[in-house]
């Protein structure tokens, strides 16, 4: 199954927001990414990009600094380390350090395993300070698109 097979299930599901013929995806359907790649054989590199998103009047946040890569390469899986780019102080934003993760051809488990680990963290953040910036942001929700 290619990237785009996979991505077209995912925005294809229900609760996904469609904004000027853009898919933000809902968390529910996002997290269910590290199950459909099971079937992947030919799993391609992939920018997960969080967003805070809200309906009437749309308004669209993007959180590029929580961004998550990943490539696909001919050497061993790991994370490559960001350096610190925004105040990371919580356990959630220090993990998100590991910014992008390099899967060695064919390891799927270490590519599940990381996507497992991004939506756990991206699950407990509670995006005050984001929501706080803008009043209109107050009430906005997690969306995400892959690309």
């Amino acid at each position: 199954m290619s990237r785009n097979r996979y991505i077209s299930i995912i925005e294809a599901m229900g609760n996904n927001l469609y904004v000027d013929n853009q898919v933000f995806i809902s968390p529910d359907n996002i997290y269910c990414l590290p199950f459909i790649i099971n079937d992947c054989n030919d799993f391609e590199d992939l920018l997960i990009t969080p967003f805070l998103v809200i309906g009437d009047p749309v308004l669209v946040y993007e959180l590029y600094y929580l961004e998550f890569c990943i490539g696909i390469e001919d050497i061993e899986s790991s994370y490559f380390v960001m350096n610190d780019v925004v105040d990371l102080n919580s356990v959630g934003f220090q993990m998100l350090r590991k910014q992008r993760a390099i899967i060695a051809t064919g390891d799927f488990q270490f590519l599940k395993n990381a996507l497992i680990e991004y939506f756990n963290i991206m699950k407990d953040l509670n995006l005050d300070s984001e929501r706080n910036s803008n009043h209109l942001l107050l009430n906005a929700n997690v969306h995400f698109q892959m690309y």
